[in-house]
C-alpha cells in the first residue's frame, strides 16, 4: 500500500483512544478503506469501504476473531 491517512487531534477525546485493540482496529479500518471507488469480485466498493471477514481481520491484526469481532461491533 502506498500513501497516507490522516488523523484528527480530536481522536485523543474519543473513547476509541483509550482502548488499545479498539484504536487498532480502528486505524487498520481507516488504513484498509479504498481511497477510490473500485469493484472487488463483482462488488462494487465506494470511497471508504473495504470487505474483510473476521478470521482474515483477526491474522492482519494478530488478534482472536472473537476480539475482533466485538470491536468491529464497537466502532461507530
Amino acid at each position: 500500500m502506498k500513501g497516507w491517512i490522516k488523523l484528527h487531534r480530536k481522536l485523543i477525546d474519543n473513547g476509541v483512544f483509550y482502548d488499545a485493540e479498539l484504536l487498532k482496529v480502528f486505524v487498520w479500518c481507516i488504513l484498509k478503506a479504498n481511497r477510490i471507488p473500485k469493484e472487488v469480485n463483482g462488488t462494487k466498493l465506494s470511497t471508504g469501504q473495504f470487505i474483510t471477514g473476521r478470521l482474515s481481520a483477526s491474522e492482519e491484526l494478530h488478534m482472536r476473531p472473537t476480539t475482533v469481532y466485538d470491536r468491529l461491533q464497537r466502532l461507530p
